[in-house]
């Protein structure tokens, strides 16, 4: 996830670079005239409202992150998902019993790299994919999970929790 986070900084440095540095003149800029004292005298119902207002952003920014942690995890592809806290993250494959809460396991089991075929039917039983077997530590395998690689289920759920 860090990894590519810094990718996509490296695609996209020639518009990054030049808004930082916009973004850092306007601070230092902001921060030399902050340093100057305006006295204004309001009346107290003025400077209450005022606070209402301003506090009000930060009410429902702690209101959003209340809310976020309680989201419940979705049943999708034989598997819970919960969702991480930041939203450009992807979510944790759970194991899907009651109350187990276990994060899932997921392994690649590469085919066998010499397999003799000397019939048809040995062709049509011989594999030539990756498999891929979701364990939880308590339960064991779990049989309702599709043979699909836990990155691209991964990007599955994320779209489907975006809608």
């Amino acid at each position: 996830m860090v990894l590519d986070f810094f990718i996509s900084l490296v695609a996209v440095w020639k518009i990054v670079i030049p808004v930082l540095a916009v973004l850092i003149s306007v601070v230092v800029l902001i921060g030399k005239s902050g340093l100057k004292i305006i006295a204004i005298s309001l009346p107290a119902w003025v400077v209450l409202i005022l606070l209402v207002l301003a506090s009000y952003p930060i009410i429902k920014f702690i209101e959003h992150i209340i809310r976020h942690r309680k989201r419940q995890p979705i049943d999708l592809y034989g598997l819970l998902w919960k969702p991480m806290f930041f939203n450009f993250w992807y979510p944790q494959p759970i194991c899907p019993h009651d109350n187990c809460e276990c994060e899932v396991i997921c392994k690649e089991i590469p085919p066998q790299s010499y397999q003799v075929v000397s019939s048809m039917t040995e062709l049509k039983n011989a594999r030539f994919e990756y498999r891929y077997i979701y364990e939880c530590p308590i339960h064991g395998a779990l049989p309702r999970v599709p043979n699909e690689d836990i990155s691209l289920l991964q990007h599955k759920v994320k779209k489907v929790m975006k809608k």
